[in-house]
């Protein structure tokens, strides 16, 4: 089954005979990943920026924002965007999830029914694209009140639109 967004390192080696246990540097090889590592610092702190002011602006025009998926992809999304401070709660109906904390920020896991209760008026997914037609299908009520469930991956609804580069 594919699985698109996993974010996991594999590596397939092999032993070297004793006659080539000398690691061979390859300079150039080296220096265009050196480059690739420079940009993509500079390209996350101009995004970290434009995030950041999206979501100031959504907080500010319409209240609230929550955060649907407690797992990995939240976690990065917050780690590397830097926006805990800019979310409520995170949603997740995994009751061995609902009660505890994020790692980053420190934000209150919550099951889905404080999308209802809380001030929520935004609610940002944080979930594998696969699961997200499912996730909105349970939760139309919210869907139908808020009418704004934007994704953090590109795509529909993406609303990082003017962050590219």
């Amino acid at each position: 089954m594919p699985y698109p967004l996993e974010n996991s390192l594999v590596a397939i080696v092999r032993e070297a005979p004793a006659n080539e246990n000398q690691v061979r540097r390859d300079t150039q090889a080296v220096a265009e990943e050196v480059a690739r590592a420079q940009n993509f610092v500079q390209v996350l702190a101009r995004r970290r920026i434009d995030v950041r002011k999206k979501l100031e602006a959504l907080r500010r025009e319409r209240g609230q924002i929550a955060m649907f998926g407690a797992g990995h992809l939240s976690v990065a999304f917050l780690s590397l965007m830097q926006v805990a401070d800019l979310i409520s709660c995170v949603v997740d109906d995994n009751p061995n999830k609902k009660g505890l904390q994020m790692p980053v920020g420190g934000l209150r896991i919550v099951g889905s029914e404080a999308l209802y209760s809380d001030d929520i008026r935004v609610c940002l997914l944080g979930l594998n694209p696969q699961n997200q037609p499912k996730v909105i299908a349970s939760q139309q009520r919210f869907v139908e009140q808020v009418v704004f469930l934007p994704r953090f991956f590109r795509g529909a609804n993406w609303i990082w639109s003017g962050c590219d580069d």
